[in-house]
């Protein structure tokens, strides 16, 4: 693994780790393009056995926003959407920091092992899709509390999404608000990680550079992927990333845990 340091990672990420990181975020933009999530999942399965993982939760963080911009903008209902899961992105808010702090206070190896074990969980809750009903009485305490698991699970990972479509099949939402809504929690949850991860020192100068950077190659990965869906069987390209990642989530655990 590369050694981690405020100058010195941006220099050898000029080297041909960069062309490898580089190319990860690429594919991971391609996953996005085609799926409409899964940015961070691809990234956070494969870079943090190759790089430390506080330098792949950082660039994600601070990408992540951006690829979910034209997503809530194009569904629209921004406005309903704000005004409607308020109590979830409360609950971002409080959790996101302190999980980050917990992150950067913990040993590498152990966070690389909770990291692999919340993918997992993360990709078994996307195949399975449990079916939950959420009521409309009780739609905004569940609502407080999903934000209070996504902040925690984003913190520790940077991909909360699951646990956010989750909550919006629990309540039915139609294609709109599910694009809309779950658009607003990725932004929300990035910038809170943003700067939660900019007070633990996750995230600096060099970083912000390199996150620029690679933001290039997300947009066009999802440029490409946005080609590849309509050539692509849907589920048959779904099956085959969640089935790579599951794999890769479970060598992280094996490599932490083992």
């Amino acid at each position: 693994m590369l050694q981690s340091g405020p100058f010195i990672e941006l220099f050898q990420l000029y080297t041909g780790a960069f062309i490898v990181i580089a190319a990860v975020f690429f594919l991971s933009g391609v996953v996005k393009g085609g799926m409409s999530f899964g940015q961070p999942l691809v990234t956070i399965s494969i870079l943090p056995l190759l790089v430390p993982a506080d330098l792949v939760l950082a660039i994600n963080a601070m990408i992540l926003p951006f690829t979910n911009i034209y997503q809530f903008w194009l569904a629209g209902e921004m406005g309903k959407s704000l005004k409607r899961f308020w109590p979830l992105m409360l609950g971002l808010i409080i959790a996101t920091p302190l999980a980050a702090w917990f992150a950067a206070s913990i040993d590498g190896r152990l966070l690389l092992g909770l990291i692999g074990i919340l993918v997992v969980v993360f990709i078994l809750l996307t195949i399975f899709n449990p079916a939950l009903h959420i009521r409309e009485t009780v739609e905004k305490p569940w609502g407080f509390i999903t934000g209070i698991v996504g902040g925690i699970s984003g913190a520790l990972s940077t991909a909360a999404g699951p646990v956010f479509l989750v909550y919006l099949l629990g309540l039915h939402a139609d294609r709109q608000t599910l694009m809309s809504s779950n658009g607003l929690f990725m932004i929300v949850i990035g910038f809170t990680m943003w700067i939660s991860y900019w007070q633990v020192g996750w995230i600096n100068q060099p970083r912000i550079l390199l996150a620029v950077l690679l933001l290039g190659f997300v947009s066009l990965g999802m440029w490409v992927g946005n080609r590849l869906a309509g050539l692509l069987s849907a589920n048959g390209f779904r099956n085959l990333v969640l089935g790579v990642v599951l794999l890769l989530g479970c060598n992280m655990v094996y490599r932490a845990f083992g």
